[in-house]
């Protein structure tokens, strides 16, 4: 494939694998894609029409839900495709079973204000939504017609919210930097991702500033990050938290004791997702400085690799103990 060079950047074309036609009013909902996707849900033509398409036969027409509100903010699917969520304008949820695509079989009213975030767990039994009106609740999918049970009372709107793997444990995070771990399904708190006293380390790249802070047992007591959480996502292992926030940082947790393990400094925005690569070891931030950036994860060492930039590595070392601004 040509690549070409704008500046120092190489940029390499993007290719349309397949089209599908374009909605009749000129914008659609979509479904988010992730390393585990084989569905995705458009907003079809007609009025009250979602179409799901499989990934791995893309000749094969889509199947079509119906009844849909038409007025939608955004749709999901389950990890496995078994389940699609529409999410109105009005803050109800409308779930069909992909096989059933006559009539949606359930419809979910909670939230008040609009829902900022949702996820399925890993066996799909369960949705867990985050919204403006600063709750998260929980939704049985096998039992639709059981109240939801409220995780989370904010102070603030909630922004995200996500699964760690083995589906036990659930992550939300706030717009005044507010970060829990809950016990999935329930309104029990495992931790409170708070920060604490640091080592930090800086390394000046010429296109790359960086700045690495590791946590000590002793020394000044942290304030708690009052800046919004954009995003908050469970390692591979479920052992630890990423965070991204509109200050610019993304910052690495434990997920149990909710100590802070790593902060990774380098946007100059706000980081608006971040997320740990499948193996765990590394993990990939989106900024709002157009910059997606790459960091090597290697016992006690930080590398920063640019995704979008000539490959380029800097090891970063403890160094001396300073009291962060």
């Amino acid at each position: 494939m040509d690549k070409q060079r704008v500046g120092t950047r190489e940029q390499v074309p993007l290719k349309t694998i397949q089209q599908w036609g374009r909605p009749s009013n000129g914008a659609s909902s979509a479904t988010p894609l992730n390393n585990n996707s084989r569905f995705v849900a458009v907003e079809g033509d007609a009025a009250g029409e979602i179409k799901v398409w499989d990934l791995t036969d893309l000749k094969a027409p889509p199947a079509i839900l119906k009844g849909s509100r038409h007025k939608l903010n955004s749709l999901a699917v389950s990890p496995a495709g078994q389940f699609i969520v529409a999410v109105n304008e009005d803050n109800t949820l409308q779930v069909w079973r992909r096989t059933e695509p006559e009539k949606a079989f359930a419809e979910f009213h909670g939230h008040t204000e609009l829902v900022t975030s949702l996820a399925f767990s890993p066996d799909e039994s369960l949705l867990i939504t985050a919204g403006r009106d600063k709750t998260a609740l929980a939704w049985r999918l096998t039992d639709p017609r059981k109240k939801p049970v409220v995780m989370n009372k904010s102070k603030t709107p909630l922004t995200s919210v996500s699964f760690s793997p083995n589906g036990k444990l659930a992550v939300t995070a706030s717009e005044d930097g507010g970060t829990r771990v809950w016990v999935a399904g329930s309104g029990r708190t495992v931790a409170e991702l708070r920060d604490g006293g640091f080592i930090s380390v800086s390394h000046a790249h010429r296109r790359f500033p960086l700045n690495i802070v590791f946590p000590i047992s002793v020394g000044f007591s942290g304030k708690r990050n009052l800046s919004r959480v954009n995003s908050a996502a469970f390692s591979p292992d479920g052992n630890y938290v990423v965070t991204a926030s509109e200050d610019g940082v993304a910052q690495i947790w434990k997920a149990r004791s909710g100590k802070s393990v790593a902060t990774l400094r380098g946007h100059t925005l706000g980081v608006r997702s971040a997320i740990f690569a499948v193996d765990g070891k590394s993990i990939i931030t989106v900024g709002a400085d157009w910059t997606v950036r790459l960091w090597d994860l290697c016992g006690g060492t930080v590398k920063l690799r640019p995704v979008c930039e000539p490959a380029h590595e800097e090891k970063v070392r403890y160094g001396e103990r300073k009291r962060p601004e």
